[in-house]
């Protein structure tokens, strides 16, 4: 049988540094109706051989399952973020929508970085907390929306 490969788009490179955004995931629906999901980050390429579908890890491992075992091969994208609550201690940002600086007042004690994430989970901007409040410059950043994710918290503003 020939060798078959199928090819992942570029578009979820971007996604594999922060899959708590958006997170597609490689689902396998068997015969007998259970569902395998793996994180397509983790997938580098599957191929079908001699009958067999071969899922080839990037760390190395191999998943081999039987083609007539399987149903139906699928892709799931799952967008969300995890929310954290906390009950003392809210993050505050403002202004919001912002143009030039953004200030996050009120950052809990835990928190060590601050991430600024645009939508497709791509970091494009750090800062080390070094108090309970941070102005950051956002001059830098295109208009539109941003998530700010820290170890405890997340949050999103709009840079105008």
């Amino acid at each position: 049988m020939k060798r078959k490969k199928l090819l992942l788009l570029p578009i979820i490179l971007i996604c594999l540094g922060f899959p708590d955004v958006w997170s597609q995931n490689l689902v396998i629906r068997q015969t007998d109706g259970a569902e395998i999901t793996e994180l397509l980050g983790s997938i580098r390429n599957l191929t079908f051989e001699n009958g067999n579908l071969m899922v080839n890890f990037s760390a190395g491992a191999t998943d081999i399952y039987s083609l007539d075992d399987v149903s139906k091969l699928y892709f799931n994208t799952i967008t969300a973020i995890e929310q954290h609550t906390i009950a003392a201690e809210k993050a505050i940002l403002y202004p919001n929508p912002a143009t030039h600086r953004l200030t996050i007042s009120n950052i809990p004690a835990d928190s060590q970085l601050i991430q600024i994430l645009s939508t497709d989970g791509r970091v494009v901007q750090e800062v080390v907390v070094t108090a309970s409040t941070e102005t950051i410059n956002i001059n830098d950043l295109r208009p539109g929306l941003y998530l700010v994710k820290s170890e405890s918290w997340t949050s999103k503003f709009i840079r105008q």
